[in-house]
Protein backbone atom coordinates (compact mmCIF):
# COMPACT_ATOMS: atom_id res chain seq x y z
CA UNK A 1 0.00 0.00 0.00
CA UNK A 2 1.15 3.70 -0.75
CA UNK A 3 0.62 6.68 0.91
CA UNK A 4 -0.39 9.68 -0.04
CA UNK A 5 2.84 11.46 -1.80
CA UNK A 6 4.46 8.24 -2.12
CA UNK A 7 3.64 7.40 -5.93
CA UNK A 8 5.38 8.90 -8.89
CA UNK A 9 5.89 7.90 -12.56
CA UNK A 10 9.79 7.66 -11.43
CA UNK A 11 8.75 5.11 -8.64
CA UNK A 12 5.96 2.95 -10.81
CA UNK A 13 8.74 2.81 -13.80
CA UNK A 14 11.48 1.06 -11.55
CA UNK A 15 9.46 -1.32 -9.72
CA UNK A 16 8.13 -2.32 -12.97
CA UNK A 17 11.30 -2.40 -15.09
CA UNK A 18 13.48 -3.82 -11.34
CA UNK A 19 11.17 -5.90 -9.88
CA UNK A 20 7.82 -6.99 -11.31
CA UNK A 21 8.60 -7.55 -14.96
CA UNK A 22 11.53 -9.96 -13.94
CA UNK A 23 9.32 -11.43 -11.36
CA UNK A 24 6.79 -12.33 -13.70
CA UNK A 25 9.39 -13.43 -16.66
CA UNK A 26 8.30 -10.63 -18.46
CA UNK A 27 11.26 -9.72 -20.82
CA UNK A 28 11.84 -6.17 -22.42
CA UNK A 29 14.65 -4.97 -24.13
CA UNK A 30 14.42 -1.31 -22.40
CA UNK A 31 11.69 -1.82 -20.47
CA UNK A 32 9.14 0.83 -19.95
CA UNK A 33 9.65 4.60 -20.14
CA UNK A 34 8.85 7.21 -17.26
CA UNK A 35 6.61 8.66 -19.66
CA UNK A 36 4.13 5.30 -19.97
CA UNK A 37 4.38 4.99 -16.48
CA UNK A 38 2.65 8.39 -16.11
CA UNK A 39 -0.23 7.08 -18.67
CA UNK A 40 -0.60 3.89 -16.49
CA UNK A 41 -0.87 5.77 -13.32
CA UNK A 42 -3.63 7.55 -15.06
CA UNK A 43 -5.37 5.17 -16.64
CA UNK A 44 -5.13 3.11 -13.26
CA UNK A 45 -7.44 6.43 -11.84
CA UNK A 46 -4.67 8.18 -10.03
CA UNK A 47 -4.44 11.79 -10.61
CA UNK A 48 -1.57 14.54 -9.80
CA UNK A 49 -2.73 16.79 -7.47
CA UNK A 50 -1.73 20.00 -5.90
CA UNK A 51 -0.36 18.83 -2.69
CA UNK A 52 3.21 18.55 -4.12
CA UNK A 53 4.77 18.56 -7.83
CA UNK A 54 4.55 14.49 -8.99
CA UNK A 55 2.64 12.97 -6.30
CA UNK A 56 -0.35 11.18 -7.19
CA UNK A 57 -3.79 9.78 -5.35
CA UNK A 58 -5.88 7.30 -6.38
CA UNK A 59 -9.17 8.16 -4.63
CA UNK A 60 -10.07 5.94 -2.65
CA UNK A 61 -10.82 7.91 0.18
CA UNK A 62 -13.55 9.67 -1.41
CA UNK A 63 -17.15 9.43 -0.56
CA UNK A 64 -18.91 7.89 -3.73
CA UNK A 65 -15.85 5.16 -3.44
CA UNK A 66 -16.15 4.27 0.52
CA UNK A 67 -20.09 3.95 -0.34
CA UNK A 68 -19.61 1.28 -3.05
CA UNK A 69 -17.10 -0.56 -1.08
CA UNK A 70 -19.59 -0.80 2.16
CA UNK A 71 -22.60 -1.21 0.00
CA UNK A 72 -21.55 -3.30 -3.32
CA UNK A 73 -18.01 -4.72 -3.44
CA UNK A 74 -17.66 -5.72 0.41
CA UNK A 75 -20.95 -7.70 0.01
CA UNK A 76 -19.86 -9.59 -3.04
CA UNK A 77 -16.79 -10.58 -1.69
CA UNK A 78 -18.48 -12.10 1.42
CA UNK A 79 -20.65 -14.07 -1.14
CA UNK A 80 -17.46 -15.27 -2.91
CA UNK A 81 -15.64 -16.15 -0.11
CA UNK A 82 -18.18 -18.46 1.09
CA UNK A 83 -17.26 -20.49 -2.38
CA UNK A 84 -13.22 -20.57 -2.08
CA UNK A 85 -11.07 -23.06 -0.56
CA UNK A 86 -9.35 -21.85 2.49
CA UNK A 87 -6.32 -22.88 4.10
CA UNK A 88 -5.97 -23.82 7.64
CA UNK A 89 -3.37 -24.21 10.06
CA UNK A 90 1.09 -23.88 10.34
CA UNK A 91 0.74 -26.67 7.24
CA UNK A 92 -1.88 -24.61 5.55
CA UNK A 93 -3.97 -27.35 4.98
CA UNK A 94 -6.88 -27.03 2.02
CA UNK A 95 -10.18 -27.22 2.93
CA UNK A 96 -12.56 -26.88 -0.25
CA UNK A 97 -16.41 -25.48 0.43
CA UNK A 98 -18.86 -27.68 -0.04
CA UNK A 99 -21.15 -26.21 -3.21
CA UNK A 100 -24.38 -26.42 -3.05
CA UNK A 101 -25.42 -27.93 -6.95
CA UNK A 102 -26.32 -25.24 -8.90
CA UNK A 103 -23.91 -22.78 -8.26
CA UNK A 104 -20.84 -24.76 -10.02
Amino acid sequence: MQKTGDVTPHQLQHALNGTIFPELNINLAKGISEHTAYWWLIKLGWCQTVMQKGVYMDGHEHDDVVEYWNKVFLLAITQFEALMAKHDGPELKKIIPEIPEGQH
